[in-house]
């Protein structure tokens, strides 16, 4: 019963929108529960960084209306992929994983069940390799080390822009 009244004072909705940004895997769409000033997501995208997919989505949101207006997201990205460099020939590969955690604010307008937001904000990204190609590189990419295989483990910063159109039931 406790529980009935707070969903009916919180007014529960469902999201769905494609979209850009982390909060989108980077290029991507995700589903969202809203109950009152707060939102959960999860969803599926292609990872831009590495041209790869599928990159796994997730996070939380905070608005200051009942899922419009301002916005501050959390986010968090996933890609692991293994890739054959040549089909058949195991001995040539390369292991991507790239872990993005981000916060962006923006806004969020509504009209009726559709919207779109927007969103700007820092993103911390961890992009680690192990590649074993046919023909090592020389010199190594930034940040890489070995000499067949090598791996790379590089961090960094990166501008997060949002931005997404959906239909908000």
């Amino acid at each position: 019963m406790v529980l009935a009244i707070l969903l009916a004072a919180w007014e529960p909705h469902v999201a769905v929108a494609p979209g850009a940004g982390v909060a989108y895997g980077r290029l991507g769409v995700h589903l969202e529960l809203i109950a009152g000033h707060v939102g959960l997501f999860g969803g599926v995208g292609h990872d831009t960084y590495v041209d790869e997919g599928p990159s796994l989505a997730a996070g939380v949101r905070f608005f200051s209306g009942q899922g419009e207006g301002a916005l501050l997201s959390l986010n968090f990205a996933y890609l692991q992929k293994h890739i054959e460099v040549t089909p058949g020939y195991p001995y040539e590969y390369a292991d991507l994983e790239d872990v993005y955690l981000g916060a962006t604010f923006g806004w969020r307008w509504r009209a009726d069940v559709m919207f779109g937001e927007v969103g700007l904000g820092p993103a911390w990204l961890r992009a680690r390799s192990r590649n074993a190609p046919p023909v090592t590189p020389w010199p190594l990419p930034s940040g890489c080390l070995g000499g067949w295989p090598y791996s790379c483990d590089n961090r960094r910063v990166l501008l997060d822009l949002t931005a997404a159109i959906g239909l908000q039931f």
